[in-house]
């Protein structure tokens, strides 16, 4: 009927134009240090070739994971290729609505997808890709888990092509370390641990609460490097 039509119409227009403000709101020019969210913790004199991003949750693992950061040769001198974004609020859920609204209105996603430069829908183009890889890196938790689900859930409806190149992967972070004179185990249970260990070492093992409580060495061994 003509309703139906003009409904259609009405709702591709929509659509349409939610698309195009979500394209325009993620542009970002590349490579220019300042233009990126304030948010992201740069490493601007690192090529996209060899960049990665670390994904994490609030300013404590921020702050630990910024320390963590690693360092690579490039051109002859040592450069952080490393970036950081710490998500600060709460995701929505892709996974229950791919309205483009989502990315328009929400802050978090917004600045997610201009860091990461591919730009989202018609104009999303893999080759803009800022990041060799992207890391999502939360507690080992229910919550933890729960916003790498979150994440997830973006990629896939969004910017999908960027699971498909495999640059997308989720760091399976321990619960557990075990300390045994300067040799260092993890593990998601006081068994793993031990089982690392020989018999007649004495061990001390520690319980990870959240990424803050790991100091910059114990994140390189199990996150960084």
């Amino acid at each position: 009927s003509i309703v139906a039509i003009a409904k259609s119409v009405a709702s591709a227009k929509k659509k349409y134009l939610a698309e195009r403000t979500a394209i325009k709101s993620v542009k970002v020019k590349k490579g220019a240090s300042g233009i990126l969210p304030g948010k992201l913790i740069e490493a601007p004199d690192c090529p996209d070739k060899f960049r990665e991003l670390f994904i994490c949750e609030g300013d404590s693992a921020e702050g630990i994971v910024t320390k963590a950061r690693l360092m690579r040769k490039v051109n002859n001198r040592m450069v952080h290729f490393q970036e950081v974004y710490p998500l600060r609020g709460k995701l929505p859920n892709a996974a229950r609505s791919s309205n483009m609204d989502i990315v328009t209105k929400n802050e978090v996603v917004r600045d997610l997808f201009t860091a990461i430069g591919t730009g989202v829908g018609r104009s999303f183009s893999l080759d803009k890709c800022r990041y060799s890889k992207i890391y999502l890196l939360a507690d080992a938790d229910p919550d933890g888990r729960h916003i790498v689900a979150l994440l997830l859930s973006l990629f896939v409806v969004y910017v999908p092509d960027i699971i498909k190149a495999g640059k997308v992967a989720v760091i399976q972070n321990p619960l557990f370390m075990g300390v045994s004179g300067k040799k260092r185990v993890y593990g998601d249970s006081i068994e793993e641990v031990n089982k690392a260990i020989l018999p007649k070492e004495k061990v001390v093992i520690r319980r990870f609460k959240g990424l803050g409580e790991s100091n910059p060495q114990e994140l390189q061994d199990y996150a960084m490097n």
